[in-house]
């Protein structure tokens, strides 16, 4: 193995993007929009007139981005399978590798170690600006311990680029099969295409449809309407506690925020662990249970977030589940009816149906869960049959996620259990 300097062996911020002959959509990617390798999008614009100034930075496939704004977030990346016309934010580093010292994947996956990760993080808070940040020449002269044997760089990133690739694969499946469910909602309790006795569309293939004068719509024949309450056993509160054990606040368990709810349904769990009071272990959460976010919606999002409680996030947590006491828990009368109840919801999350029902207490948004649950109604069918079907169709999609997860979860602590021993060679590849 060899110490190098990264400016040996790539190039920093190597080109500008030259906008004076590009042609069709510009992509541009900001800081923010990627982190661990994994990019969350691409925004789009039409005409560079319009495009941020930050946008300069060019780019291409094997191009390595590292922000220079707070190391320990970790947004860098290295690009592949890029759509045209990509500029990046001079919010990054861009590093380009010269391929006959060095294996771009090899390198992007040295860059990601903790040691380094924490060591720019340190240079980052003692700069003398705004925030924490990094410059150029903090990574140019960045020392690095490399194996020399080119061909093994390639063994290595190539090994650590497929695990990485199963969990970005195991995303797009959870992503297509959260899709499908939303789809098969829409088209049965929205459209109103469910299944009819002989298995076809029920509106498409001339289901009868009757006119509601109190939702001012045509609903299916048969069908009636109710209040979303209706679907409602009990509201369960939240607590908050605190943060270490304090005279009688001795029950230790996690405490599920708002900004928990992603990993609550995709891990690994990110809730703190607190201490309440004994008598408040009958707040402890259950297999089909809703939680709901009643406050701290930022100004450009209401509240009124979803999430729910699957057999897999109990297996993985050794202390019971509460909720805070910014959220609520909504325990239904029937399991059944949890995927439509979950789905429902996330329809009128999209619509911005909560703005209508929110209150202000000093500029803290707060949805007024009550008053919404007893006093929105929605068309339902009279015969639970259907709510059952479309449990059982979709409960093996919901399924599947969750083996998905949890196999996700394993390639990514094995990766980081792996990274730093194949770097430092403890363990080899033979």
């Amino acid at each position: 193995m060899k110490i190098v300097k990264l400016n040996e062996i790539a190039v920093c911020n190597k080109d500008n993007f030259d906008f004076s002959n590009v042609k069709g959509v510009i992509n541009y990617l900001d800081t923010s929009s990627i982190t661990d390798n994994s990019v969350s999008s691409f925004t789009k614009y039409e005409n560079y007139k319009n495009i941020p100034s930050r946008a300069k930075r060019a780019v291409s496939n094997g191009t390595i981005v590292y922000s220079n704004v707070r190391p320990i977030l970790r947004h860098i990346g290295i690009l592949s399978n890029l759509p045209q016309n990509v500029v990046v934010s001079t919010g990054f580093t861009t590093i380009d590798v010269n391929e006959q010292k060095i294996d771009p994947y090899y390198l992007y996956y040295v860059l990601s170690q903790d040691c380094y990760t924490q060591y720019l993080s340190k240079i980052a808070d003692s700069a003398v600006s705004a925030y924490p940040s990094i410059t150029v020449s903090d990574l140019s002269n960045l020392k690095l311990t490399i194996f020399e044997d080119l061909s093994y760089q390639k063994k290595l990133g190539q090994l650590l680029k497929d695990i990485d690739k199963k969990i970005q694969n195991n995303k797009k499946q959870i992503e297509t099969l959260e899709n499908l469910a939303k789809t098969i909602y829409d088209y049965w309790f929205v459209q109103f295409d469910f299944p009819n006795e002989e298995g076809k569309p029920y509106k498409s293939s001339g289901g009868k449809m009757v006119w509601n004068e109190e939702l001012k719509r045509e609903i299916p024949e048969g069908w009636g309407i109710n209040y979303l309450d209706s679907f409602i056993k009990e509201q369960i509160g939240g607590d908050w506690g605190k943060d270490h054990i304090e005279g009688s606040y001795t029950k230790k368990v996690i405490c599920i925020r708002g900004t928990d709810f992603s990993s609550v349904l995709r891990g690994p769990l990110s809730a703190p662990t607190r201490y309440i009071l004994e008598k408040n272990s009958t707040k402890k959460l259950n297999v089909g249970d809703v939680l709901i976010e009643i406050s701290g919606g930022s100004p450009t999002q209401s509240t009124g977030r979803i999430c729910y409680i699957n057999r897999g996030i109990l297996d993985r947590v050794e202390n019971p589940l509460i909720t805070s006491n910014f959220c609520k828990c909504l325990r239904l009368h029937s399991i059944s009816t949890l995927y439509f109840f979950y789905n429902m919801w996330l329809d009128l999350y999209s619509q911005g149906l909560f703005f209508r029902y929110e209150s202000k207490t000093t500029g803290i948004k707060n949805l007024m869960i009550d008053s919404f649950l007893s006093s929105y109604k929605i068309p339902i069918p009279t015969n639970e049959s259907l709510f059952k079907k479309f449990d059982f169709v979709v409960s093996n999609f919901y399924d599947r996620i969750q083996t998905l997860n949890k196999e996700s979860m394993y390639l990514e602590q094995l990766k980081h259990l792996l990274l730093p021993l194949l770097m430092n060679g403890q363990i080899s590849l033979n």
